[in-house]
C-alpha cells in the first residue's frame, strides 16, 4: 500500500472523528428518548430517506424490529411498531409513475400515520423534495417528525420537530455518521428495554409511575409542543 493511500485513508478517519466529536450526545440521547416514549405508547415509527439514505432507513427499521429484542422474542412482549417507506417497491413506483416522485412518502405518510406517531427523515442536504413533502404531510397530521440530516441542515432543519446535524460538508462522512446514529440508538434503547423490567412490566400494561428516578432522571416525552421546543433549544446551547 503506498504512503498517499494510507495517508487518504488516515485523513478519512480523521474526517469522521472530527464530524462525530461536534455532535452532542444529549442530542441522540433525546432522540432515544423520544423513540422510547412511541414505543412505550405503542405508537408507529415511520423511517424514510433517498439513495444511500434509504438503504440507512431500511436498516434502521430492521434493528429497531428485531435487533433491540435481543434475544428474548416471547410472543406477548411488546414490540416497536417500525417501518421503512422505502421498502415498498411497487408502492412507490406506482405513485412515482402516475403521480409524481415528489409524492412517494408524502402519500405514505397519510396513508400509515396518525397524530403522535413518529417519522424519522434521514438527508444529507436537507433538501430533498420528496422528503420535504413527507415532513409536510406529516405535520398536516399531527406526526412527530425527527431529522437526521448534513450541512447546515437545509429546509429540513426548521421544518422537522427535532434534528440531528452531521456538520461536514462531505456526503460520505454524514452518511457514514447516520449509520452509527442507527447502531447508537438500536444499543441505547436495547440496553433500556432488556435490562429495566419494571418498565418492560408497565410498557405492556400501559400503567404510570414515578419516572423522576427511572434511568437516572429519565422522564420521557409527552411529545407537546413545548417539550419538543425545549429539546430543540436546549440542543442549539
Amino acid at each position: 500500500m503506498s504512503i498517499a493511500s494510507t495517508s487518504f485513508m488516515e485523513e478519512y478517519m480523521a474526517g469522521i472523528k472530527r464530524s462525530l466529536d461536534n455532535i452532542p450526545a444529549h442530542q441522540m440521547t433525546a432522540v432515544a428518548e423520544m423513540l422510547l416514549e412511541a414505543y412505550r405508547q405503542d405508537r408507529l415509527v415511520a423511517v424514510l430517506g433517498n439513495g444511500g439514505s434509504a438503504a440507512t432507513a431500511s436498516h434502521m427499521a430492521c434493528d429497531m424490529g428485531k435487533t433491540i429484542l435481543g434475544t428474548n422474542f416471547a410472543a406477548n412482549r411488546p414490540r416497536f411498531r417500525v417501518m421503512s417507506l422505502n421498502d415498498n417497491m411497487p408502492l412507490i413506483t406506482a405513485w412515482a409513475n402516475d403521480v409524481s416522485y415528489e409524492r412517494v412518502f408524502s402519500e405514505q405518510v397519510r396513508t400509515w400515520m396518525n397524530p403522535a406517531d413518529v417519522l424519522i427523515v434521514i438527508s444529507g442536504s436537507g433538501n430533498s423534495a420528496n422528503v420535504v413533502a413527507a415532513v409536510e404531510a406529516a405535520r398536516e397530521r399531527g406526526v412527530y417528525t425527527i431529522g437526521l440530516l448534513g450541512f447546515n441542515g437545509g429546509r429540513l432543519k426548521e421544518m422537522v420537530d427535532y434534528a440531528v446535524i452531521v456538520p461536514s460538508n462531505n456526503y460520505g462522512y454524514i452518511e457514514d455518521l447516520h449509520m452509527i446514529f442507527v447502531h447508537m440508538l438500536t444499543a441505547y434503547i436495547r440496553e433500556v428495554i432488556n435490562n429495566d423490567q419494571k418498565w418492560q412490566f408497565i410498557a405492556a400494561r400501559g400503567d404510570s409511575y414515578d419516572e423522576s428516578t427511572h434511568f437516572g432522571g429519565w422522564r420521557g416525552y409527552a411529545f407537546t409542543a413545548s417539550d419538543l421546543a425545549a429539546a430543540k433549544a436546549n440542543a442549539a446551547d
